[in-house]
This record gives structure tokens, C-alpha cells and sequence, in this order.
């Protein structure tokens, strides 16, 4: 499998935190100014901005979920916000990406809470002539396409269990990178659709000195183009 791209993080601020245990302990550590918070009520675009300039100048940074009602949209306003994110550091420097490790938060009474989440992004780097596929047109892509904010929690809660499983039995990690695509969905609904897909590569622990290769796992969201 070719190597597809390499982790840019020697040492991201709150990698050790994150990464005690099972690697899905509370999320300290971080200044208000190298972080992140989504609400329901979010711009996307806004909080991709905010997401961008702070890679502008660190290595990572932490985009937080605000769960604040009884839907998953601050949840599912996070994701978009990092992969629009990846549009305006790829324009900012050429070549880089953006990559992120999905975690769960701590409630109130210091439990781990399958509702909070939060996400370690930080920028990376694509193996030079490599880049994320275009099309699922592959004997590498297996497909598995899910729609609205209640599939993007199920997404992210497996891509959790993976990585504590992958940390514990085999000392391996996975993140994600995200990518928009557009599919011609015409004769369906009249009109192009634009998806949201979510490649899962593995790399080192906590996204720290490794290499990653192409996943196998499409998760995608669609969206009116």
C-alpha cells in the first residue's frame, strides 16, 4: 500500500494529556487562543478561519464540540468547520493537509461523556506525487456512505473505539483527514450533491512521528452542493 502522507507533529501542546491511558482522558492544557468552540449556532466558514490561522502558527490545535442540546449539529458543525479548514491551509501552504484525532471530553463529575467530543488537528504533509483519491473507484476503498448529524456521532464514537482498541492492543493509532467531493446525484434528486468523506489512515500514537497509508473506510455526509 503506498505511503500516502506523513505526520508533520513532533510534539502537538496536549498530546501527552490526550494520549494517557487510553489516550481519551480530558482535554487540557490548551489556551483559549490555540483552540476552538463549535456550537449549533456556528458559521462553518467562521470556525474553520479559526481553525486555520491558529495552524498558521502551531503545529495543532483543539476544535471542541459544545454539546448543548439534544442534536449532534455542534458535532456535525465541528467536522465541516476542519474539513473547509483543510481548503485554507492547503491554499495557504501547498502540499500540506490537515489531519485530526477524534477524542472524547470529561462531564462535569470527571467521567468520560460518549457525547463530548473534541479533536486534535494539526497539519500534514503528503508523501510527494501522492494525494487522497479522488473517487472510490478502488480496490483500496471499501464504501460505506452515511447520511446526517446522527450517522456523523455513530462515525465518530467507531473511529474512538478504534483508536482505544488500536492503542491498547497493538500500540497503533488511526486519524482522520477530510475531504468535500462532489458526486453527480442528477437523476436522483436533479442536482449534484456535495459529500463530506472522512479518510481514516493509520499513523503514530497520537498522530506523533509517523507515517500513514490509505484506510480501507469511506464515511461521508451529504450535502446539497
Amino acid at each position: 500500500m503506498a505511503l500516502l502522507v506523513r505526520a508533520e507533529l513532533a510534539d502537538p501542546p496536549g498530546a501527552g494529556l490526550v494520549g494517557q491511558g487510553s489516550g481519551l482522558g480530558p482535554v487540557e492544557g490548551f489556551r483559549p487562543a490555540c483552540s476552538s468552540q463549535v456550537k449549533s449556532e456556528t458559521c462553518v466558514k467562521d470556525a474553520a478561519g479559526a481553525i486555520a490561522k491558529v495552524l498558521q502558527r502551531l503545529s495543532s490545535t483543539l476544535v471542541t464540540a459544545l454539546h448543548q442540546d439534544d442534536s449532534h449539529q455542534a458535532l456535525n458543525k465541528a467536522l465541516k468547520a476542519l474539513a473547509v479548514s483543510r481548503k485554507y491551509v492547503s491554499d495557504q501552504e501547498p502540499g500540506q493537509e490537515v489531519g485530526f484525532l477524534p477524542l472524547l471530553r470529561s462531564n462535569p463529575w470527571g467521567n468520560l461523556d460518549p457525547h463530548l467530543f473534541a479533536f486534535l488537528a494539526f497539519k500534514v504533509s503528503l508523501v510527494p506525487g501522492v494525494s487522497l483519491k479522488a473517487s472510490d473507484a478502488t480496490d483500496l476503498n471499501a464504501v460505506m456512505k452515511a447520511g446526517g448529524q446522527a450517522a456523523l456521532f455513530v462515525a465518530m464514537t467507531a473511529v474512538v473505539g478504534a483508536r482505544r482498541r488500536l492503542k491498547r492492543e497493538h500500540a497503533q493509532d488511526i486519524m482522520l483527514m477530510p475531504q468535500w467531493f462532489t458526486e453527480d446525484t442528477t437523476a436522483q434528486l436533479g442536482r449534484q450533491s456535495k459529500f463530506l468523506r472522512l479518510n481514516v489512515l493509520p499513523c503514530g500514537l497520537n498522530g506523533v512521528q509517523g507515517t500513514a497509508r490509505q484506510s480501507s473506510v469511506r464515511v461521508t455526509e451529504p450535502q446539497a452542493a
